[in-house]
């Protein structure tokens, strides 16, 4: 798989991932697969808190690498904030008052990785889909998920 080709699938599952949350009015956390013969797997989560959500990813990176997948997409709706100083985080953002929500795209391979970010807000019992946007994308990277299975990225794209 090429860097192109992981662009093209985070940008089309955000597009995807925007109409479901539209349509239904929530995202079933899931992380798609590109396997060795080229076939997608798909593999939905079901957590409750972040410790379960951690451990889960924990156990799709030991499938991966079982699999000998080329690429993951992770698929989340989230709580973000923007952020100055990443470092200087004290409140995760789903605690903090100025909270917003987003879909967040996440496309791993080796040497290379691919993300996108779509805000959405919640209004009158409808879904608002925002503007995407890169600048709080760090907040994710920073995540370290599927670092086990992957070669460390070289480059990074932040599609907006």
């Amino acid at each position: 798989m090429l860097p192109e080709e992981l662009n093209k699938m985070v940008t089309k599952l955000s597009e995807l991932a925007s109409q479901n949350l539209i349509k239904d009015g929530s995202l079933i956390p899931c992380v798609f697969m590109c396997l060795p013969d080229e076939s997608i797997q798909v593999i939905a989560l079901t957590y409750t808190s972040s410790e379960e959500k951690y451990q889960m990813l924990d156990q799709v990176s030991t499938y991966l690498k079982f699999v000998g997948a080329k690429a993951a997409l992770f698929i989340s709706e989230v709580w973000y904030a923007h952020q100055e100083i990443l470092s200087e985080i004290q409140i995760a953002p789903s605690k903090r008052e100025d909270r917003q929500e987003a879909i967040i795209v996440l496309g791993f391979m080796d040497y290379y990785r691919s993300g996108c970010m779509v805000p959405f807000i919640r209004e009158q019992n409808k879904i608002v889909i925002m503007k995407e946007e890169t600048n709080s994308m760090e907040q994710f990277w920073e995540t370290g998920i599927f670092l086990d299975v992957f070669e460390k990225p070289l480059s990074t794209s932040n599609i907006a």
